[in-house]
């Protein structure tokens, strides 16, 4: 991993998954490490790509199968493992990709199909309303209530949420880069802005200008999602939804119900199509079942 040109704490997380691959796929995992970083791959989905297929690789090595001589009987006994496990087909759907991208990487010829999925007409694990403002009541700090609020009031990436600096807080709109590599601008509630400064007060001062820090330094991706699962517990809500894109979907979601156009809501999250946008305008299953009892 020397001879990529990647910042060090990718290549600390990169030589983690690898260390959890039998001695006898490293090399073609390193290789598949690299095909996906020039495809232009983010971290977290080459990460995510792992810990699917390293769950495929521990079932075949319990079965005493080899990863290079698989056929599609194989794969399918798996998915029929995942579904009497209760995994949801998307779930399954969503390794057999992982698995099919590492195929493809060794040149295997295994065909399989992914499990058909009925396309879902309404909004499932949103953070309602009153759920946001119990998970900011239940904050025991300052700055865990700043990086809920500002999830909760931009509906950015955690990816982007970790981008802001010390230097932007006061600003009406900010600058980031997004999915892609593309940039956009974030709006900035006067609201918001306060919070910020009051955050600044007692903010840990580091190395580096990064908005949210702890005593280790500016804080990272797993450590905004402790935060979330810590106040959801506190809060009692489900585990499912305890996650910084949950926030992503309130935010878009509450933009559709305040009569916020499409195309608007599309600029402001960042979405490459308004087919991802439009579905927002949808109802959550929970709406649905209401409306139902109505009826």
């Amino acid at each position: 991993m020397d001879n990529i040109g990647i910042k060090s704490e990718e290549k600390e997380i990169y030589i983690k998954i690898i260390k959890k691959v039998p001695d006898r796929y490293k090399n073609i995992a390193q290789e598949f490490i690299i095909k996906k970083i020039d495809e232009g791959k983010r971290t977290e989905t080459i990460k995510g790509y792992f810990n699917d297929l390293i769950q495929f690789i521990r079932y075949l090595e319990i079965k005493g199968v080899d990863l290079f001589n698989i056929d599609s009987k194989e794969i399918e006994l798996f998915k029929g493992k995942m579904l009497r496990r209760g995994l949801k087909p998307k779930s399954i759907n969503r390794k057999l990709t992982s698995i099919n991208q590492f195929l493809k990487s060794i040149d295997s010829q295994v065909k399989f199909r992914k499990i058909k999925e009925q396309s879902q007409n309404f909004l499932n694990d949103v953070f309602t309303r009153e759920e946001i403002e119990r998970l900011i009541k239940c904050c025991s700090n300052i700055r865990d209530k700043a990086i809920i609020s500002t999830l909760w009031k931009t509906g950015i990436r955690v990816s982007e949420l970790l981008q802001l600096k010390v230097r932007d807080v006061g600003k009406e709109s900010i600058d980031i880069e997004g999915k892609g590599g593309k940039h956009r601008d974030i709006l900035i509630s006067n609201e918001l802005n306060k919070l910020l400064k009051e955050y600044l007060k007692v903010r840990i001062s580091v190395p580096g200008n990064e908005l949210f820090t702890g005593k280790r330094g500016a804080l990272k991706r797993g450590a905004i999602n402790k935060i979330i699962l810590k106040y959801a517990k506190l809060a009692k809500i489900r585990k499912e939804k305890a996650h910084p894109h949950s926030f992503r979907h309130a935010f878009c979601k509450a933009l559709a119900d305040n009569g916020v156009s499409i195309d608007i809501i599309a600029d402001l999250a960042g979405h490459k199509s308004l087919d991802t946008t439009r579905i927002y305008t949808r109802h959550t299953k929970k709406e649905l079942i209401k409306i139902l009892d109505n009826i």
